[in-house]
């Protein structure tokens, strides 16, 4: 059974979310901009709801009075308007199938221990996921984890990326949950999982999270000899078509294609202020949590947020 048809997550993908919980409670917390709201209220808190009862939500919470009242647990929330927001943009497009384990593999069991950390610490988290040519966005607030690991389970990697409207959709999304827009500091932080090989070009998609107030980070993610084409080959097809549309590249000329794509997403990274992680699609889950976390912690060192 390959690890993609393994049930989600796995024993160690949990392991991990624990080990970097507690990582990020040693280190203060997920590097999001904003203050997280850290159960309890809070100066700057406003009473945003009620919403019933999961494990992992806060028991001091409960409102004893819609108890009596409804004969079931519901607890208040509120709304931080110094939390830190968290949008985790997951490329599930045809190329992320490449590799033993795919590149989607280990990209959706980093995204289930980010998403996790994020809840962990008490901030606002929204999953985009990019495939088919369009958008599944899903909205996550504490004690979440579960839903977020379902919906995760689900990811499949098919047909184009979409990563470009994904980003529309979340600044918009964003703007309506108070994130602040362009022109100011910003509060919200992305993370991008992907191959970032998306055909419409790197300057549009961090152009639009920098317009929108994010502070970026990608990984970047390749599978071991993925374009080590025999040089027999005359011809390839693109993983993100319908399967018919054949690319009149050659061996040669389609890992020439690859490095210009390359550079000029590592170019347009740098000119929007965002840094780019480099991940092999088999290395250990716990290599890549901590090679990004100290390079983000690291890079965020110097008061930022």
């Amino acid at each position: 059974m390959s690890p993609d048809s393994q049930p989600f997550p796995d024993a160690e993908t949990l392991s991990a979310c624990e080990r970097y919980d507690l990582l990020l409670r040693r280190g203060g917390g997920l590097p999001i901009r904003g203050r997280p709201l850290q159960g309890g209220r809070a100066s700057g808190t406003d009473f945003e709801g009620h919403r019933e009862y999961t494990p992992g939500l806060p028991l001091r919470h409960l409102d004893w009075n819609l108890y009596v009242r409804l004969r079931g647990f519901w607890v208040r929330t509120f709304r931080d308007e110094g939390a830190g927001r968290l949008e985790v943009f997951l490329d599930a497009s045809g190329s992320m199938g490449f590799g033993e384990p795919t590149k989607l593999h280990l990209a959706r069991r980093v995204a289930a221990v980010l998403i996790h950390g994020g809840l962990r610490s008490c901030h606002d988290v929204a999953l985009h996921i990019a495939c088919d040519g369009g958008v599944q966005t899903t909205h996550f607030s504490g004690g979440m984890s579960r839903q977020a690991f379902e919906v995760l389970g689900k990811v499949t990697a098919r047909g184009p990326t979409a990563l470009a409207l994904a980003v529309d959709y979340a600044a918009r999304t964003a703007a309506r949950h108070g994130a602040r827009t362009a022109g100011s500091s910003g509060r919200g932080d992305a993370i991008v999982l992907g191959d970032l090989l998306d055909p419409a070009g790197p300057e549009p998609f961090f152009a639009a999270l920098s317009r929108a107030g994010y502070r970026t980070d990608a990984l970047r993610f390749s599978a071991r000899g993925e374009f080590d084409l025999p040089e027999s080959v005359r011809g390839v097809r693109d993983p993100e078509s319908d399967g018919h549309a054949g690319l009149p590249l050659d061996r040669a000329g389609l890992l020439a294609r690859i490095g210009e794509e390359r550079a000029r997403w590592l170019a347009a990274a740098s000119r929007q202020g965002v840094t780019v992680h480099d991940v092999q699609s088999d290395t250990p889950l716990g290599l890549v949590l901590a090679s990004f976390t100290e390079a983000v912690l690291r890079g965020r060192g110097s008061g930022h947020g």
